[in-house]
């Protein structure tokens, strides 16, 4: 049996993320030939209040414990392990719900190549940005910093990552969840976690995933001036746990993609 490709969401807390979510998901069938398979984590209550009648096919629930702060909900995407059929699955795709596609997700799947290695996307590629509490803890000593520069490991966002599902990655996951737990002091949400373990193990690869090539991170200030919108990733930026305001941004937004592509089909 030919093992199948995954891309998962975790949301909660608040409902507007679950509609962006939808918004997202709507994005991956827009753009691609085929319904992927697409799973969400969350609990009981958020589904049953947002997904319980969400009609689409090839769409799945992984329902954890009551979700009782933002945190939670991003440190639920290192649970997807637990997902009773994760081994239907050879490559693993993560999306923030803050994230628009138009791009041909079987190519990118297909970057995904080893067993050890997490996909993303560089955040910054000033070394410096190690130093930060969105992808630390701030405590990193010179050591650290003067591997980082001559492994050319570089920070990376969070929102979207690709990985195997191997023996390998499962016990990253498990190590970074007991990292969270175990934890004492400042953090910020699984971003700090996940950079602080993967980077300081040189297991991150960031250029198969490449900012603005592949992945647009969509800000203010340059939102207003995006025009390629050829085999593009956009990711939404800012206003971690408060999204209304950006719902309204990434419909705009959807409303300019379809329209490009409508343009294009006309030629």
């Amino acid at each position: 049996m030919i093992k199948k490709n995954l891309i998962y969401f975790s949301v909660g807390i608040n409902s507007v993320y679950a509609e962006m979510t939808k918004l997202s998901i709507n994005s991956i069938d827009d753009s691609n030939s085929e319904f992927l398979d697409i799973l969400v984590i969350t609990d009981k209550k958020f589904y049953e209040d947002n997904f319980k009648f969400f009609d689409r096919p090839n769409f799945y629930i992984h329902i954890v414990d009551d979700i009782k702060n933002p945190d939670e909900v991003c440190f639920n995407k290192t649970r997807i392990f637990d997902f009773e059929n994760i081994n239907d699955y050879e490559n693993i795709l993560y999306l923030d719900s803050d994230i628009l596609i138009n791009y041909n997700l079987n190519y990118l799947f297909k970057k995904c190549k080893k067993d050890s290695k997490l996909y993303s996307v560089v955040e910054d590629y000033s070394i410096e940005n190690h130093r930060r509490i969105q992808f630390g803890f701030e405590n990193y000593s010179q050591e650290d910093i003067d591997f980082f520069r001559n492994k050319k490991i570089y920070t990376f966002n969070c929102g979207m990552f690709l990985f195997k599902n191997s023996y390998l990655m499962r016990k990253n996951f498990n190590e970074v969840r007991n990292l969270i737990n175990n934890h004492q002091g400042n953090f910020f949400s699984d971003q700090s976690f996940m950079n602080y373990y993967f980077n300081t193990r040189n297991l991150v690869d960031t250029k198969k995933i490449k900012k603005d090539v592949d992945c647009v991170f969509v800000v203010e200030e340059n939102i207003n001036y995006i025009n390629d919108f050829n085999q593009k990733i956009y990711h939404f930026l800012g206003g971690t746990y408060f999204g209304d305001n950006k719902f309204k941004i990434m419909k705009d937004f959807k409303t300019k993609l379809i329209n490009n592509d409508n343009i294009q089909r006309s030629f």
